[in-house]
């Protein structure tokens, strides 16, 4: 699975298109758009393809905390890791 991500954009197209680019498959899906604050996304390392978790808060302690815990509730085998965890500190 390809990834793409951008932060500290001045506007969503722009973090969108960045993220895009970064990603550098055909088919890159956007899965959070976020401002001032942090996220990640975690998927399991057994399955990839089964359902990930993502979060957004204002640590990225807790932004990354919250993506594990919703991971493993949608995979629960334990294998969910945090895939990446960032921060846009542009408001």
């Amino acid at each position: 699975m390809s990834r793409g991500w951008s932060t500290n954009r001045t506007s969503p197209e722009e973090a969108e298109a960045a993220a895009r680019k970064y990603c550098g498959a055909t088919l890159c899906d956007v899965v959070l758009t976020f401002r001032g604050r942090c996220a990640a996304y975690a998927e399991g390392a057994l399955n990839p393809s089964r359902p990930s978790g993502t979060a957004i808060r204002e640590t990225l302690k807790a932004a990354e905390a919250s993506a594990l815990m919703r991971c493993e509730k949608e995979n629960g085998d334990g294998s969910c890791k945090i895939i990446l965890g960032k921060c846009n500190k542009k408001g």
